[in-house]
């Protein structure tokens, strides 16, 4: 069992609090590991460095830069997403988790999970403690958390159309 992070290694993406807050969940006793996909740019080599370290490589992966197909098989086989940016204008790795109905956590420095606050589980990303509880209570999250409440939220086909049918329904100009 594991979580997905699909990310680029820049710093406002956080992997340096993720990985710590991942290794007090490992030390809390979860079992899970962590699958952090996207191009090794950025502060990949810190990450890699820092996962080292603290003794984590046999339980986080770095597969590197994957296709969309290859993104949505990952998050159907995760038990969860997790974003733990410091901001974002728009998170479509939360999208993909809601369109494939994963369980969601997700960073509460940001307004990425705006129209997804009812199903995402927040967490203070620059807190690897908070971190930590998030990943430890996944078990206890219901993928149809309050989804009644979301029937507004499309369901589009693609990216473009998720955006714009998004913007549209909350936006207001």
């Amino acid at each position: 069992p594991f979580i997905v992070y699909p990310s680029a290694f820049w710093k406002h993406k956080n992997h340096a609090n993720l990985i710590k807050g991942f290794k007090r969940s490992r030390d809390l006793g979860s079992k899970l590991s962590l699958v952090l996909p996207g191009s090794h740019n950025g502060q990949f080599r810190s990450v890699l460095r820092m996962v080292k370290n603290l003794d984590l490589s046999e339980f986080v992966y770095f597969p590197g830069h994957i296709t969309n197909d290859e993104l949505s098989q990952l998050i159907i086989k995760s038990e969860a997403v997790i974003v733990p940016s410091l901001y974002e204008a728009l998170s479509l790795t939360i999208w993909d988790a809601y369109n494939l109905g994963k369980p969601i956590l997700c960073s509460n420095k940001s307004i990425i999970y705006g129209p997804f606050k009812l199903i995402c589980v927040k967490f203070d990303p620059e807190n690897a403690q908070d971190i930590a509880n998030a990943i430890l209570g996944i078990d206890q999250i219901s993928t149809n958390l309050d989804v009644a409440n979301l029937a507004w939220l499309p369901k589009p086909k693609d990216y473009g159309e998720s955006i714009r049918e998004l913007y549209s329904r909350i936006l207001i100009f």
